[in-house]
């Protein structure tokens, strides 16, 4: 049983280990991420886009990916200004909004109500 315990000692130690290495390279991610999106989005753009995310977080993240994936591919001619991120935010809002339809039915007959009708005869 004692060497159930030490194994099992280093084991948890490993996967703290593991963990603390995959949150610092998240971290790191982050940072770079942040890095280029400073470069590549102009101040006022920068603010609009921090204003998103703190009302829908999904979609500054979808943004943000575009953004570092036109970046990447050379797409992004200079900088982006508040206007071509307006543009950008509006093709991800016309793509999210669905139609919803609603089937409402009618309540005619009750077949509880037609065996009262039919005690009254």
């Amino acid at each position: 049983m004692d060497s159930q315990q030490s194994t099992a000692g280093p084991a948890r130690a490993n996967n703290a280990e593991a963990m603390q290495k995959e949150k610092q390279r998240r971290e790191e991610q982050a940072e770079q991420m942040r890095v280029m999106l400073k470069a590549i989005l102009t101040p006022e753009a920068s603010e609009r886009l921090a204003n998103v995310r703190v009302v829908k977080p999904e979609r500054a993240q979808q943004v943000e990916a575009t953004l570092l994936q036109m970046y990447q591919q050379g797409r992004l001619p200079g900088p982006v200004n508040e206007a071509a991120l307006k543009q950008l935010l509006d093709q991800y809002s016309q793509a999210a909004t669905q139609t919803k339809v609603t089937i409402s039915r009618r309540n005619n007959f009750d077949s509880d109500e037609e065996e009262d009708d039919d005690e009254d005869w």
